[in-house]
């Protein structure tokens, strides 16, 4: 669990619709991070940098995460790794869509180095997605 502390920059992201169709939410470079400390606490960002797309179509904040937008996704709580079967436990005290305030999500967790990936498969995320594959590069500090 010691090997997850720091902070991580997005290196690349995949996502999945119930069909098994390809979600692009992001864009083609979003950009990312994930930090996590020694006391469990983690932060997770997600976020377009070739959209921008709300002042073009006239859309305010508040028009987020409706119709297949979704340009950010950011949230914060706290972590747990079991060490045995590889997962990570992540529990959402405050996220960008409320909906997702104080739950709970799991990940397949795989740390090689200063790669780490986390492998999604749960009913649905925030985006949409029912898949989501995200790979981090570590950026600082073990």
């Amino acid at each position: 669990s010691e090997q997850i502390v720091g902070t991580w920059r997005l290196e690349s992201i995949y996502e999945e619709d119930t069909r098994g169709e390809e979600i692009n939410q992001f864009g083609v470079a979003p950009t990312g991070l994930f930090m996590a400390d020694r006391h469990g606490n983690f932060s997770f960002q997600i976020m377009s940098i070739d959209g921008r797309r709300y002042a073009a179509k006239g859309l305010s904040s508040t028009s987020m995460g409706t119709a297949g937008i979704v340009e950010a996704m950011h949230y914060f709580g706290t972590y747990a790794v079991n060490e045995q079967n590889h997962k990570l436990a992540l529990h959402v005290e405050y996220c960008l869509f409320r909906s997702c305030d104080n739950t709970d999500r799991t990940a397949e967790l795989k740390i090689r180095g200063d790669t780490l990936e986390l492998i999604s498969a749960i009913d649905t995320l925030p985006t949409g997605a029912s898949y989501s594959r995200t790979v981090w590069k570590r950026v600082c500090c073990k």
